[in-house]
């Protein structure tokens, strides 16, 4: 009577186990496709990725010698590549802004969606948002808030705005 029992509570055991073990490696091969398809294009455009970064089906990489950036997006029916150089952006902006992050009350938890936005020099080039997060539509976890950072700090430190407010360099 053990013995069936063993076996029964085994079989049980497995047949639970075993989806989540599949789920589990299509999602590692959905990431190593991902990642092939973000080198493939990078290498097409001739870029050298620097760094890189993959998360739900979105992928972004810098080639920090050419100042470049790759987005691809596999959200859609087609994937969406974007490719730019960061001189040609005229504005970039983060969601939440730099201030309102150095705030004293805030926290990430209240924040409704984690992005990036680049606005071009060129008028008929058309914005491209890059989100890390939106409220409802999964939960928020550290590592989103970690990607926007991490993206918010390489590309904003690759950007070569100058203050406004300086006046010493104007004529």
């Amino acid at each position: 009577m053990d013995l069936s029992t063993t076996i029964i509570g085994l079989l049980l055991l497995a047949l639970f186990i075993f989806p989540v073990i599949l789920i589990s490696r299509s999602g590692k091969s959905k990431g190593k496709k991902f990642e092939k398809e973000l080198f493939s294009e990078s290498s097409k455009n001739e870029l050298i990725i620097s760094d890189k970064a993959l998360w739900d089906e979105q992928a972004i990489g810098i080639d920090t010698a050419k100042n470049k950036i790759i987005y691809l997006d596999w959200n859609g029916p087609e994937r969406i590549n974007y490719i730019f150089e960061l001189k040609d952006v005229k504005i970039f902006e983060t969601e939440p802004s730099l201030s309102e992050r150095n705030k004293k009350s805030f926290s990430y938890k209240k924040v409704e969606r984690l992005g990036l936005k680049f606005s071009f020099k060129d008028s008929n080039k058309q914005d491209i948002n890059i989100t890390f997060y939106i409220a409802g539509i999964g939960q928020q976890i550290d590592d989103q808030v970690k990607l926007f950072e991490k993206w918010s700090k390489v590309i904003g430190d690759k950007m070569d705005f100058k203050p406004i407010g300086n006046l010493r360099d104007s004529a």
